[in-house]
């Protein structure tokens, strides 16, 4: 049966509908959970780790408060607590208890149900130890959730002598009058006290990035105050959840292991495994064409290319910094691998400290070049992500407004389309302030076009010098 001609149209439009779109489908696994909120997850064990190992013998090296919160998550929060456990473990365990409950309800409180199975959960020999980390689920929860810091959410779910006990503890904090508490098996409510009196004397800083400062980077002033073992290991665990596993220094995730050859990754898929919905490997195979691959025109030994790079890599290279979820299989062995947060996303809001990630990426790449590495910095299809790295790289190396730095890369990377946020980020933070052009109106096709005053005007494609409103920009009509 023959096909009308305009049912082709009408197919075709229904399949550009349907068929898969690299830039949405593939940046970030299709959950209930948002990219940012996702990002928070991964935070409360990135922030544990790296307080804990702050100021440690062995850089890098986490402790007894990690270990337990990474198996807290892989074990799915079921197992039951271990009440002799440390302190300061036993809070971290409490955060992950937190991050089970997203899966009730990610964007709300979970049920009362939920908090009177934690309170059992989380029940020690020691009532008031119980309470703390009662309180420090209900905080580390309610920064997943919003992305905001209050330890006092939790006080509802104390009886009422035992809130007001809490409440004036909370305030002595605050004020600076609780004393310092060495090692992580001091009682939890000490550790508890400590955590957020560390958190609430240390400055937010401004957000300047072009100075290079940023909101974010409470958490790297509050770990490095709070020095490291289990108060560290606390703190790091709620300003990971309220700022996100970006937060954390690339140079500090990237050291991050347990001595057995657990890294930062495997705290990332436990924290997400607690969840109850990890993110499925990820797939690229209707991603489009993934084959780009070109030198940063600023530094020939770094390399910008998409997923096809990083299954083989140009020769020399030997560091891959990689801005998108990589299947196991896909990482060539022998070189060293340093995950990146950043969303491939339109909404700003998934990206929520995208300057901060590009500031800190590009420090990471100078960083790798000072040791002699050779760098390949890819995403899946190098259009967004690697770009905007790049760029955000050249700012390292010469102060250039936002314009020229992108239009370097893009010689380079001819597909490159990076999307508003990332180039608003990178517009931030540029070395040299580069003004927006000036509003141009421009006449549509419609007012060009227009049969009516074609007629006016008696010949096609002329018009007075009276017609053409001042400052507006033409199409030559005249072909």
């Amino acid at each position: 049966m023959p096909v009308a001609a305009g049912a082709y149209a009408a197919l075709y439009r229904l399949a550009h509908v349907l068929r898969p779109n690299p830039r949405t489908r593939f940046a970030a696994p299709m959950t209930e959970r948002s990219a940012a909120q996702l990002d928070r997850v991964s935070g409360v064990l990135l922030g544990a780790a790296a307080g804990e190992t702050l100021g440690g013998a062995e850089p890098g090296l986490w402790g007894p408060a990690t270990a337990a919160g990474l198996a807290t998550g892989r074990s799915d929060a079921e197992r039951g607590h271990d009440a002799s456990a440390g302190g300061a473990a036993a809070l971290v365990e409490a955060a992950l208890v937190a991050v089970a409950g997203l899966r009730l309800d990610p964007a709300g409180s979970p049920p009362e149900a939920f908090w009177a199975a934690a309170a059992k959960r989380l029940a020690a020999a020691d009532s008031q130890a119980g309470e703390a980390g009662l309180l420090w689920c209900a905080a580390v929860h309610h920064a997943l959730v919003t992305g905001n810091l209050d330890v006092r959410v939790g006080l509802a779910r104390l009886g009422a002598d035992r809130a007001e006990a809490w409440a004036a503890r909370l305030v002595e904090a605050e004020s600076g009058s609780v004393d310092r508490v060495a090692g992580g098996d001091a009682d939890a409510g000490e550790i508890l006290l400590a955590a957020w009196a560390v958190i609430c004397a240390t400055p937010v800083p401004a957000e300047e990035p072009r100075e290079g400062r940023f909101r974010v980077q409470h958490l790297r002033d509050g770990l490095a105050t709070a020095d490291g073992g289990g108060v560290g290991a606390v703190t790091g665990s709620l300003l990971g959840a309220a700022y996100g596993g970006s937060a954390v220094p690339s140079a500090w995730r990237r050291t991050l292991h347990d001595g057995t050859g657990a890294r930062a990754a495997d705290l990332v898929a436990a924290a997400a495994e607690a969840t109850g919905d990890p993110p499925p490997a990820p797939d690229y195979s209707f991603a489009g064409d993934q084959s780009a691959l070109a030198r940063h025109p600023h530094d020939e030994n770094v390399w910008m290319g998409g997923y096809k790079a990083l299954r083989k890599p140009p020769p020399g290279v030997d560091v891959l910094v990689s801005l998108c979820p990589v299947a196991a299989a896909d990482a060539p062995p022998g070189v060293e691998r340093i995950d990146v947060v950043l969303a491939d996303t339109m909404p700003a809001a998934d990206n929520p400290n995208a300057a901060f990630v590009l500031h800190d990426t590009a420090g990471l790449i100078q960083a790798l070049r000072a040791e002699g590495r050779t760098v390949l910095v890819h995403g899946v299809r190098a259009m967004n992500r690697t770009p905007a790295v790049a760029t955000a790289y050249a700012f390292r190396l010469y102060e250039l407004p936002v314009s020229a730095a992108l239009g370097d890369v893009r010689q380079a990377l001819l597909r490159a389309q990076v999307t508003d946020p990332l180039r608003d980020a990178l517009a931030a933070m540029a070395p040299v302030h580069e003004e927006p052009p000036a509003h141009r109106p421009i006449l549509t096709r419609h007012d060009i076009l227009s049969e009516d005053r074609r007629a006016s005007r008696g010949r096609r494609g002329q018009r007075a010098a009276s017609d053409w409103p001042e400052g507006r920009s033409v199409g030559r009509l005249d072909q």
